[in-house]
């Protein structure tokens, strides 16, 4: 399947969350090594734009910050091609997005082999205090 996931849309309905509900979250991805896109986006003028992203898993997790690791490569290179993401002076954006009514039809036939109506399961947004940098992290269905 060639097509990524993308971050998750504006019109999708964020609920704040604590940093304590982030954290278990994060933990919960983790322990169950779901597959996670991790978006860099910086915010300038009103504009977002995607400055990096890393298709990857969870691998370590501290009040202080979360690491995704990609899945792709040699593991050297899966070691070396990560985002770490500083989560103690963070705010966190929670949801789940709808099902998406618009996939192209091969798409929507991988999803239904592996169970999924959706591309993405849920999104956690992680925005910097006093930064013009968010991450997202938006965590695939199960078998993708």
């Amino acid at each position: 399947m060639a097509t990524q996931p993308q971050p998750a849309k504006a019109s999708d309905h964020f609920m704040e969350i604590t940093g304590s509900e982030a954290f278990l979250l994060l933990q919960k991805w983790r322990d169950e090594e779901r597959s996670v896109t991790c978006a860099v986006m910086a915010t300038a003028n009103d504009k977002t734009f995607q400055v990096g992203c890393v298709l990857g898993r969870i691998n370590n997790l501290s009040a202080d910050a979360v690491r995704v690791e990609s899945i792709s490569g040699s593991p050297g290179m899966q070691t070396a091609t990560y985002l770490e993401i500083p989560l103690s002076r963070a705010s966190f954006r929670y949801v789940e997005p709808q099902t998406e009514a618009r996939l192209d039809r091969d798409i929507v036939e991988a999803l239904a082999d592996v169970g999924a109506d959706r591309l993405i399961d849920s999104c956690l947004l992680v925005q910097l205090e006093r930064s013009c940098i968010v991450y997202s992290l938006s965590v695939l269905p199960k078998g993708l």
